[in-house]
């Protein structure tokens, strides 16, 4: 991957999720009923498992030049 000053792309992904997550957290605390916070934190864990299996997918296959298993 690209490499900047000490720093990899990996890292900046990491830490804008990060930042990103604690604003919209933040946000979504102040302005929602809980019921509809109850609705998110289960999108949020079903979008959170189906980005995991891509990524480990992605991870897998990355070394094969492209080429997928299904």
């Amino acid at each position: 991957m690209a490499k900047g000053p000490g720093y990899t792309i990996d890292d900046l992904i990491y830490y804008t999720g990060l930042f990103g997550g604690i604003i919209i957290t933040y946000l979504l605390l102040e302005n929602l009923p809980i019921h509809h916070i109850i609705r998110l934190i289960i999108a949020l864990i079903v979008g959170v498992g189906t980005g995991w299996c891509a990524t480990y997918f992605f991870s897998r296959n990355e070394g094969s030049g492209g080429d997928s298993e299904f």
